[in-house]
């Protein structure tokens, strides 16, 4: 049997071996078949060797290529105690390179993520890179402590020698040319190294918000993006959307399932501890905590045919 035409575009996660991970793939996987977004970009899962096979059998779908990856930990001791890394290692395993670089487009990101319709049919353009927005130089209390987290990752770009052009808040998803995807991610992971051995002294892990330790490759793909990225060549905030009770606009194509307040919809903290088990729409919600919600709470069928109804309606 000849095999599957890929598609020219691939988006990627990393599902290390645990419930809640997988769990939260569920969720990505669901959005893009519900858009039918397989016909444009397959779904590359590098997953912990352990788990390959029950990837394979829970997810069937077309597009999905499943990459056994071991979690950065089994390669380098280094990294026992930042299971972060993770998520951006796909390049450093050399079968893993092999496949995403038969692909003209890479998309970066995160498994507890959901597609919107509006990223179906989206084409990227050659000399953009779009990202998300992140929080990591967040501080609501302090606001001179967001100026103070900006001045230390100015620092460890200084101190590597490496381009900072003040491009803030970067998120952790990301969309561009492989070869530069690659280039980006590598650099990711360099200085998340360099930050958790020089960026805190001994014992030491700072504060949140603030300079912390715990979101040290927040402040790495910062640097990453700052030196590899020129200022006209940012398309950021259609990645990473909040999921609160903002509304899905036609620019947002990919929300993030950010920490919540516990009374929100869609905390997924409360999804995980069986307190949000059923949420049905008639139609597919403008809110975004509702669309997580509806994704999260239901299987695959359902929401294909919600979808059609919508679009008969």
């Amino acid at each position: 049997m000849a095999k599957a035409k890929r598609n020219p575009r691939a988006i990627t996660v990393y599902i290390d071996n645990n419930d809640l991970c997988v769990t939260e793939f569920s969720w990505l996987w669901k959005s893009w078949l519900m858009w039918e977004i397989n016909k444009e970009w397959d779904l590359v899962a590098c997953v912990h060797p352990e788990i390959e096979d029950r990837i394979k059998k829970e997810f069937k779908a077309d597009g999905l290529v499943v990459l056994p990856t071991p979690p950065m930990r089994d390669i380098d001791e280094f990294w026992v105690d930042y299971r972060f890394v993770n998520s951006f290692c796909m390049f450093e395993h050399d079968a893993n390179i092999v496949t995403l670089s038969r692909y003209k487009y890479v998309f970066r990101t995160d498994c507890d993520t959901f597609l919107t319709e509006h990223f179906k049919g989206f084409e990227p353009y050659v000399d953009k890179v779009y990202f998300g927005v992140g929080l990591q130089h967040n501080n609501h209390n302090n606001p001179w402590g967001i100026v103070e987290t900006r001045d230390q990752v100015r620092e460890v770009a200084h101190e590597l020698k490496l381009t900072y052009k003040d491009i803030s808040h970067v998120g952790s998803s990301i969309i561009c040319r492989t070869p530069r995807l690659m280039k980006i991610t590598r650099m990711h992971l360099k200085v998340t190294e360099y930050l958790l051995k020089h960026g805190w002294k001994p014992g030491e892990i700072g504060d949140w918000p603030g300079w912390f330790r715990g979101v040290a490759s927040m402040y790495a793909i910062d640097i990453a993006v700052n030196n590899y990225v020129h200022l006209l060549e940012i398309q950021q905030g259609s990645l990473d959307v909040w999921c609160g009770a903002n509304d899905i606009t036609k620019l947002d194509m990919h929300i993030h399932a950010w920490p919540q307040k516990q009374e929100d919809l869609f905390n997924k903290t409360n999804f995980h501890n069986g307190l949000l088990t059923e949420f049905k729409a008639d139609k597919i919600p403008i809110k975004a905590g509702e669309y997580c919600a509806l994704i999260a709470c239901n299987d695959i069928d359902y929401l294909k045919l919600l979808v059609e109804n919508n679009s008969k309606s």
